[in-house]
């Protein structure tokens, strides 16, 4: 019989790499404590100082420990490089969680949702599985100009499975080429900033699902992803709202367009995630701005 995540145990994982990510993650995390109190969350912060790159401390019910990238996260002076190596390195990440604390939050089996630390939610996140079998889920995109496009979106992916199992050899290998890209980073033509997302996709062309496999879910994109612009443009009838703080990456140190500052505030934040639409004007500080 099906259930919905917010009704079964599930362990919520994420990180926060760089401290200006920090309080966006504390608001994530807000969210989900207010929408799945009884959820198991786990969640990094890094670089540790005394560590170096590649390093996080990592965060769950029964305590803390370190965890390092086991590769050189090579930051350099190119910031979208940096983006990019930065964000391969949540498929190692979740591996970790997976094999290390995945059954924190129902032992037999492991169900480990990630969430970018961006991300707000309009109420709990109610993504339909069979609660035994192998299953992966993520929003999916189809793009009807170039179908080469078409594939999952990684802000909320779940993996659900045991030990061994489909899921979990998908993980890996998703995770171990995430660690060879970090040390060779490919050329992208991609519109957009690459990603682990990017890894997943082609790896999962070559995965397909059948019986005895795994259950591949392709969740409503723009239900899951409900990706908002940097000037806070959003999509009615979000459930998870992301809101793309890698657009900074894309703008000049020196741009000053005026239009919505960052962070916005995590009031305005909520109050646009429980709604089903987008409000007329941005109230921020003592004035208002318009969103464009």
């Amino acid at each position: 019989m099906t259930r919905k995540t917010y009704d079964i145990p599930v362990v919520l994982t994420s990180f926060a790499y760089n401290k200006e990510y920090f309080a966006e993650m504390d608001g994530m995390i807000e969210g989900i404590r207010e929408h799945h109190p009884d959820w198991t969350i786990v969640v990094g912060r890094g670089p540790v100082s005394e560590l170096g790159e590649g390093s996080l401390e990592v965060e769950w019910p029964g305590g803390k420990t370190n965890w390092v990238l086991p590769v050189s996260l090579n930051i350099g002076e190119d910031r979208e490089k940096n983006w990019s190596r930065i964000c391969l390195m949540k498929a190692w990440w979740i591996a970790q969680v997976w094999h290390n604390l995945g059954e924190l939050a129902q032992p037999g089996i492991r169900r480990v949702l990630w969430l970018d630390a961006d991300a707000r939610l309009g109420g709990p996140i109610d993504i339909e599985l069979e609660p035994d079998d192998e299953v992966l889920a993520g929003p999916w995109h189809y793009d009807s100009k170039n179908p080469e496009y078409d594939g999952i979106r990684c802000g909320i992916v779940l993996f659900q499975g045991r030990k061994s199992g489909k899921v979990e050899t998908i993980l890996d290998a998703w995770s171990d080429e995430c660690l060879r890209q970090i040390e060779d980073l490919p050329i992208s033509n991609l519109p957009w900033l690459y990603g682990d997302g990017e890894v997943l996709r082609e790896l999962l062309r070559h995965e397909p699902g059948g019986p005895g496999s795994y259950t591949m879910l392709r969740l409503e994109h723009n239900r899951y992803c409900g990706h908002l612009t940097k000037y806070g443009a959003a999509r009615p009838g979000t459930l998870v709202i992301h809101w793309l703080m890698s657009a900074n990456f894309w703008r000049s140190e020196q741009d000053e367009d005026g239009h919505l500052p960052w962070p916005p505030p995590e009031d305005y934040r909520r109050r646009i995630a429980a709604e089903s639409g987008f409000p007329a004007q941005i109230e921020h500080g003592d004035g208002v701005t318009k969103p464009q």
